[in-house]
């Protein structure tokens, strides 16, 4: 069925089904691009149908570019998710599509600006700097209509014109990507290797950025395998991890069997660094050590190297600062305490209201308060000038003959215990009296007000 067409010739035993090809096969090529196995155009998988008439081989990376190619099947249909008629489907269109760059056929790709018709093979957009971005759709463009990445190229000769990941001097823009995360740049073969490497933990090499830089990297021609890291693959790889370091690094064992002899709960028992745990010492041969600074215990001990670097450690930040007071303090409690415990309460008859007021350790007694169709300050006088502490909660009566008038506030400061003298209203000031009748002279009364301070 697929006569005629650049791929592996039939041999004698092929069996049916799919099988990865490898680098030993090189006359196995893939029938979209001609080219064998190569890292860059992805895995190269054949499927045989039959070993005479149809045979089909293509580099995944082909499959997943072809314009006019879905994968519509599960990843075990196939090749990998490509079904077989889709694939002939797709070959049989590539027949009259040729390469702008190499003139020959089966040139699926194409380019996505819809004012551009160009077409080309996988390869040949590698080799040319054609756009290729490994997410979503899989997208192809032209050089001229592929994306521009918003870093600019770092001057000749400068500090930021250094690959992030094999620390070389970058010289060549075009084979260079940028990351937006920490605005570093990279070798792109450098990038494709390190996601090769990483699979899931492929990241950021300078700032550790992951999301940001895995989705810039993909638009702008990386492809980030879904696979656990190399390094996690390898059998045995974290078998060292396991391993703890025995032998005494004292400059002179005075253990008689050996530095390898470790036995617990005696004194040739082993103890490690406690900063690095890279060195080991007996209980005994570390009496002989000078203790760690501030250190009063010989089972803990610091090994040279590290005593080394304490020693050289800047002295510690010393936090010149107060602390921001909170709800915890004694000020902010007592304010508290004032506007939650203060209660008033009227009783009384209508001829004679009482008003009291508790709180803390004071009491106030406010009587014969003039009715008034006024709003005049009132005056205040105390009968003995002072407040005396008392043991329990005061009380504070207000008894006006008929009418309460309207005082202005007052704010009570606590003070020690002591008797200050009155001051005289100086000389000159006046208070505004408002004309009133003879009726409303007749009404007005002299208001006390006086400080009382009782004990129980």
């Amino acid at each position: 069925m697929m006569d005629g067409v650049p791929g592996a010739t039939p041999r004698a035993g092929w069996a049916q089904g799919l099988r990865l090809v490898g680098p030993d096969e090189p006359q196995t090529r893939c029938k979209l691009c001609f080219q064998g196995v190569r890292a860059d155009l992805g895995e190269l998988f054949e499927y045989v149908v039959d070993p005479a008439s149809e045979v089909y081989c293509a580099h995944f990376f082909c499959l997943l570019f072809s314009a006019g190619l879905e994968q519509t099947g599960q990843d075990d249909e196939g090749i990998q998710g490509f079904l077989l008629p889709d694939i002939l489907r797709e070959w049989r269109r590539g027949q009259r599509l040729k390469c702008v760059h190499c003139d020959r056929k089966y040139a699926t790709l194409g380019c996505r600006d819809k004012t551009c018709r160009k077409t080309f093979h996988l390869p040949c957009a590698r080799d040319h700097g054609d756009g290729l971005q490994f997410c979503d759709d899989f997208a192809s463009f032209c050089r001229e209509h592929r994306p521009r990445q918003q870093g600019q190229f770092p001057a000749e000769g400068s500090e930021e014109a250094v690959c992030g990941v094999c620390l070389e001097i970058m010289n060549q823009p075009a084979n260079c990507l940028w990351g937006p995360c920490c605005q570093g740049w990279y070798h792109q073969d450098c990038i494709q290797r390190l996601a090769n490497t990483a699979g899931y933990f492929f990241k950021c090499p300078l700032c550790n950025n992951k999301d940001a830089f895995v989705r810039e990297m993909q638009l702008f021609g990386i492809f980030v395998p879904e696979q656990d890291a190399a390094w996690e693959m390898e059998e045995d790889a974290f078998e060292s991890l396991l391993e703890r370091h025995a032998p005494c690094d004292a400059p002179n064992c005075a253990c008689p069997d050996g530095r390898d002899h470790d036995e617990d709960d005696t004194p040739w028992e082993t103890i490690l660094c406690r900063c690095c745990g890279a060195k080991a010492i007996h209980l005994e041969c570390a009496q002989k050590v000078p203790l760690p600074v501030g250190s009063s215990e010989r089972h803990t001990w610091t090994c040279s190297d590290c005593r080394a670097v304490l020693r050289a450690r800047p002295p510690s930040y010393t936090n010149h600062y107060r602390r921001v007071r909170n709800e915890s303090h004694v000020a902010s409690n007592q304010l508290s305490g004032l506007l939650t415990r203060v209660r008033f309460q009227v009783s009384g008859s209508l001829s004679s209201p009482q008003l009291s007021v508790r709180h803390a350790n004071l009491e106030l007694s406010i009587n014969n308060v003039p009715e008034s169709s006024e709003s005049e300050p009132g005056i205040l006088s105390s009968s003995n000038g002072s407040v005396h502490p008392r043991d329990e909660d005061p009380v504070i009566s207000l008894s006006p003959p008929k009418k309460i008038q309207m005082l202005k506030p007052v704010v009570l400061t606590r003070k020690s215990p002591q008797k200050r003298s009155k001051k005289a209203r100086p000389a000159g000031r006046s208070r505004k009296i408002t004309q009133t009748s003879d009726k409303e002279k007749s009404v007005r009364q002299t208001s006390i007000l006086q400080f009382c301070v009782s004990s129980k």
